[in-house]
C-alpha cells in the first residue's frame, strides 16, 4: 500500500494493490524441489551452456554432489569448463563427439565413455544427453546425466571371457571326445584282432586235449592230460573275462533276448558249482520260489555267468559250512516279473574296511586272497556290469569271519515259451549211417586237424580248404550237407567266400554254413547272419559242441545236398 497526500501535503489515504504469486510460488517450491533431486541424486549430473565456448565443446554451469564424488573434482574445478577434460584415452569416438557436441534432435541421446577421474582412474560412464529448448525452440541448456558402469562392464568382459574360454574349451572337449572316439574304436579293433589271435591258438589246445582224452591213455598220462585241460579252462575263463569286461567298457556287449527256463538255467548252475563245493566237503542248497515262472524272455547265458561268478567265489572263499542259493519272485509289472537272487556262505566274510574294494576290476578286497585263493578279480565287476545293462541292481551284506550274502534283482519279460532246441547228439552208428558231407574252410593247421578228427569220430566224410577262394572251388566240384566256415583267411575272407557261394546256389537247396571263427565280439555273430550264415560258433570250439551244431542243421528230412552249377 502506498500513502497519497494533496499538493499542500494534506494525506487523504493508502492506495494498494494485489498481486497473485501462487503460480510464482508453486515454480519457486518446485525448483527447489528439482535442485533437491538433482542435488541428492545418485547418478552425476551436468548442466551445459546452449553454445560452444571453445573448439572442446559447450561449457559446464553445473554438476551435483554425484558427479563430483564419482570424479573426485569440486564444482570450482569443473565450474566453465567442458566435459572433453573428463575424457580418457581410447573411449568411444561417436561417444566423445556427443558430450563435444549435444544433439539438436531434441531427443535423449545415450552413449558409453571412458572418463578419468581427478586422480588418474578411469571408468566407464553411461552417458545420457538430453537438449532443453524455450517455448520458440531455441536451445537454453543441454543436460547430462552420468552413471558409473564400471562393474557392469566388467561383468561383461568376464563374461567375453568366460564365454571364450567356454568356447575354447568345448573345442578341446569336440577333440578330445574325438580322440576318444578313435581310441575306442581302435581299442574294438584291437580286442578283435587278439581275440582271433588268442582264441585260434587256445582252439588248438582245447580241441587236442579232448580229442587226446578221448583215447586210450595210461592212467598217468590221463592225469596229465586233464591237468593240462583244467589250465586251459582256467585260462579260458580269463582271456572271456577281460574280453567281456573290454566289450562292456567299449559299449559293445549286447544282451540276447530268447525264450529260456528260469528255474531250470539257476539249478543248473547250482549243479555245476555243486561239484566243486563237493570236492572241498561243503555242503551246497538251492531254493527257488515256486511262483517263478518256468520260461522267460532274456540273456541265459548272462544269467549263468553272474550265477557262477557269485557262487563261485562263495565256494572260493568258504572252507567249512557251505553255501546257499535263493532264488524268488519280488513283483510283476508291464509284462515283466523282478527275480532276486542270493548266494550266502559261511566264508571269510569282508571287514567293513574291505567293503569299498569289492566290484573294483582286478582287485579283491585282501591283497593277500589273491596269492591264498587265486583269481583275476574280475567277477564282481562283469557281475555288476552284467546285471547294470540288465537293468537290476547288484549288491551284499558281509562280516568278517561270518559269511557274505551277495544278491542281485533283475528282471524278465514275459511270454510264452518257444519249442526246445534239440541239442542232445545223435547216436554215433546212426550219424555213421547219415553220410554227412562237410566242408571244413580253415587256414589254421592245428585247427584243422581237430575239427577234422573231432567230424571224423562222428563217422562224417570231410573236406578242407585253406581259405575262402578254395572253399568255393570245392563246392563247385562237390555236393556237401553243411560248410564250416572260418571267418579270417587269407585270399578270400569267409564273408566274402559266403556271399560267393550264396550267389552261385539259384534256386537250388540252400547249403547250412555254419561260422566257426575266433572272433567272439559283440556283433560278430550279427555280422556272421547277415552275410548270411545260418549258425555262429566261437572259438574254441569243442569237439562236442561242433558234432551238435551239425546235426541240428542235418537232421529232419534228407535232400540232396546243394551243388553249385557255375564258378565265377
Amino acid at each position: 500500500a502506498v500513502p497519497r497526500c494533496t499538493a499542500s501535503g494534506e494525506y487523504v489515504g493508502h492506495i494498494g494493490s494485489i498481486i497473485d504469486i501462487t503460480e510464482r510460488r508453486e515454480s519457486q517450491d518446485r525448483l527447489k524441489l528439482l535442485e533437491s533431486v538433482v542435488v541428492k541424486a545418485k547418478e552425476g549430473i551436468l548442466i551445459l551452456d546452449p553454445e560452444p565456448q571453445s573448439a572442446e565443446g559447450p561449457a559446464i554451469r553445473y554438476a551435483n554432489e554425484a558427479f563430483c564424488r564419482m570424479t573426485g573434482y569440486t564444482p570450482e574445478e569443473i565450474f566453465g569448463r567442458a566435459p572433453a577434460f573428463l575424457l580418457g584415452e581410447g573411449f568411444h569416438t561417436a561417444a566423445s563427439e556427443d558430450s563435444r557436441s549435444p544433439t539438436d534432435a531434441g531427443t535423449l541421446d545415450s552413449s558409453e565413455v571412458l572418463y578419468r577421474r581427478k586422480d588418474g582412474s578411469a571408468f566407464c560412464a553411461a552417458v545420457d544427453t538430453i537438449p532443453v529448448r524455450t517455448d520458440i525452440g531455441r536451445l537454453s541448456h543441454t543436460i547430462v546425466y552420468i552413471r558409473d558402469i564400471s562393474e557392469r562392464v566388467r561383468a561383461e568382459h568376464e563374461i567375453q571371457k568366460y564365454t571364450g574360454e567356454l568356447a575354447r574349451k568345448n573345442i578341446e572337449l569336440e577333440h578330445a571326445l574325438q580322440a576318444a572316439r578313435e581310441a575306442t574304436e581302435l581299442k574294438s579293433r584291437f580286442l578283435a584282432n587278439m581275440s582271433h589271435e588268442i582264441r585260434t591258438p587256445m582252439n588248438g589246445i582245447v580241441g587236442m586235449i579232448d580229442l587226446l582224452l578221448d583215447t586210450p591213455l595210461a592212467a598217468e598220462q590221463r592225469e596229465y592230460a586233464q591237468t593240462i585241460k583244467h589250465s586251459a579252462d582256467a585260462l579260458l575263463v580269463i582271456i572271456n573275462d577281460i574280453l567281456d569286461l573290454s566289450r562292456i567298457e567299449a559299449g559293445k556287449l549286447e544282451l540276447e533276448q530268447v525264450s529260456f527256463p528260469l528255474r531250470g538255467t539257476i539249478s543248473e548252475c547250482v549243479s555245476l558249482i555243486g561239484l566243486k563245493a563237493a570236492g572241498k566237503g561243503l555242503e551246497m542248497n538251492c531254493s527257488l520260489d515256486t511262483s517263478l515262472p518256468d520260461h522267460v524272455h532274456g540273456d541265459p547265458s548272462r544269467l549263468r555267468q553272474i550265477i557262477m561268478n557269485l557262487a563261485g567265489n562263495a565256494v572260493k572263499f568258504t572252507e567249512s559250512g557251505g553255501v546257499a542259493v535263493r532264488a524268488q519272485r519280488l513283483r510283476e509289472e508291464t509284462g515283466h516279473v523282478w527275480m532276486r537272487l542270493e548266494v550266502a556262505d559261511t566264508g571269510i566274510g569282508l571287514a567293513r574296511e574291505q567293503w569299498p574294494k569289492l566290484f573294483h576290476r582286478f582287485s579283491q578286497a585282501d591283497n593277500s586272497s589273491t596269492r591264498r585263493y587265486g583269481g583275476s578279480g574280475l567277477g564282481l565287476a562283469i557281475s555288476q556290469q552284467l546285471v547294470q545293462l540288465m537293468g537290476g541292481e547288484i549288491g551284499f551284506e558281509s562280516e568278517a569271519g561270518r559269511g557274505s550274502t551277495f544278491w542281485f534283482t533283475v528282471p524278465f519279460a514275459l511270454g510264452p515259451s518257444g519249442p526246445a532246441r534239440k541239442t542232445e547228439p545223435e547216436p554215433a552208428r546212426k550219424l555213421a549211417e547219415d553220410n554227412i558231407r562237410v566242408l571244413l574252410a580253415e587256414d589254421n593247421e592245428v585247427n584243422r586237424r581237430v575239427a577234422v578228427r573231432a567230424l571224423e569220430q562222428a563217422g562224417w566224410q570231410v573236406d578242407t580248404a585253406c581259405n575262402g577262394r578254395v572253399a568255393v572251388e570245392a563246392m563247385g566240384r562237390g555236393a556237401y550237407d553243411v560248410v564250416l566256415m572260418d571267418i579270417q583267411m587269407p585270399d578270400m575272407d569267409g564273408f566274402e567266400a559266403t556271399a560267393r557261394i550264396r550267389s552261385l546256389e539259384g534256386t537250388a537247396r540252400r547249403t547250412p554254413i555254419i561260422a566257426m571263427t575266433a572272433n567272439a565280439m559283440s556283433g560278430d555273430r550279427e555280422r556272421c547272419l547277415q552275410a548270411g550264415m545260418d549258425d555262429y560258433l566261437s572259438k574254441p570250439v569243442r569237439p562236442d559242441q561242433l558234432r551238435r551244431a551239425v546235426i541240428h542243421w542235418t537232421s529232419g528230412p534228407r535232400r540232396p545236398p546243394a551243388r553249385l552249377s557255375a564258378i565265377v
